[in-house]
């Protein structure tokens, strides 16, 4: 199996452990919070990342790298949400490259590989370096040579900047939240600015259902009870020999009072999450005409989900209520993981 790890060389390998280490060692986390974020514009393309050091809370030690604009954008959405209310997509679907500081027992044959190759010794938990490439739609994966250079370098600017802000405190502070400090190469040395934010780039967004089965659905004969409905991703995801894991998503309906599961529908984003959230209502329409069942009410607990189901919703006569919890829903998951895994969620 090809890896996008071979395509990274050793001495690539060499810098990054190292950087990795010395953050370790520095534990910026005791003094740095997980929003002091600062930007990086990368010497071989230009493009922007943006540092963010995880860990104040004593339970996941790692550096982030979110890449792009918007994804700062949606990472300060993130966090402005009340405590407790983010869910793993919030994670998975952020592009980013992430520097983590594991136990053994998380790292892959092929981390272990590349410690082994540098002759590296680490022992203990929370002490063992792992490099990771986030994209949305797929798992988690290795990093490719591009990607392990320009986490290299915003280690090494997280150790400078760590270390200064250890003494000045409001270092990043500016005269406005979309005015970001940030650090870029001139010439062969590194120096400071700052950037105006851009605003996020518009989603628009196509919602089609097919007149053939709105008309199956007005056809059958209108339920008094509700269906709880959610988008998720599901424990298991699709793996193709020398390929990158992708993620399956499932959308999936459940009467409330019985828990009776009245469908699920997987759905992937290789085409983007954009085309992907285009296609809810229609799939949830189709789940619908082939459970037989029309309900008065759908209940959902994503607010994600109310701009994709509203319309269509209205014109089939059905209520749409935004409910902090779904029973049926929660216990159809946990049997759905527990059947899946071999685990309780």
């Amino acid at each position: 199996m090809t890896l996008p790890s071979e395509s990274v060389d050793i001495e690539t390998w060499r810098r990054l452990y190292a950087a990795a280490e010395h953050v370790h060692k520095l534990a910026p986390w005791t003094w740095m919070r997980e929003t002091d974020v600062f930007g990086i514009q990368f010497p071989d393309n230009g493009e922007f990342g943006y540092v963010s050091v995880m860990g104040a809370n004593g339970v996941h030690y790692a550096v982030t790298v979110y890449l792009g604009h918007d994804t700062l954008h949606t990472f300060g959405d993130i966090q402005s949400r009340p405590m407790g209310s983010g869910v793993p997509e919030d994670v998975l679907e952020l592009p980013q490259l992430m520097a983590s500081f594991e136990d053994r027992d998380m790292l892959e044959k092929e981390d272990r590989d590349v410690i082994k190759t540098l002759g590296l010794r680490y022992r203990g938990r929370n002490n063992w370096p792992m490099f990771r490439s986030y994209r949305p739609g797929f798992y988690p994966w290795f990093l490719d040579r591009n990607e392990a250079e320009n986490l290299a370098v915003a280690l090494e600017q997280t150790l400078c900047m760590a270390m200064r802000l250890e003494d000045a405190p409001k270092l990043l502070d500016t005269d406005s939240p979309q005015i970001i400090f940030v650090r870029e190469r001139r010439g062969s040395e590194w120096v400071d600015s700052t950037l105006t934010l851009p605003p996020p780039e518009p989603v628009s967004l196509t919602f089609k259902v097919e007149r053939s089965q709105i008309a199956a659905l007005k056809a059958l004969p209108r339920d008094t009870r509700a269906a709880e409905v959610d988008f998720f991703i599901a424990p298991t995801g699709v793996t193709e020999p020398g390929k990158r894991p992708t993620l399956v998503y499932l959308l999936m309906a459940v009467e409330p009072k019985s828990y009776f599961i009245l469908g699920s529908e997987p759905m992937q984003a290789t085409d983007g999450l954009a085309r992907m959230w285009e296609e809810i209502p229609a799939r949830l329409v189709s789940l619908l005409v082939q459970a037989r069942f029309f309900p008065a009410e759908i209940r959902i607990a994503s607010p994600k989900l109310h701009p994709m189901l509203a319309s269509i919703l209205q014109e089939l006569g059905i209520a749409l209520k935004v409910s902090p919890t779904l029973p049926g829903m929660e216990d159809a998951k946990r049997e759905m993981w527990k059947y899946l895994t071999g685990k309780t969620r």
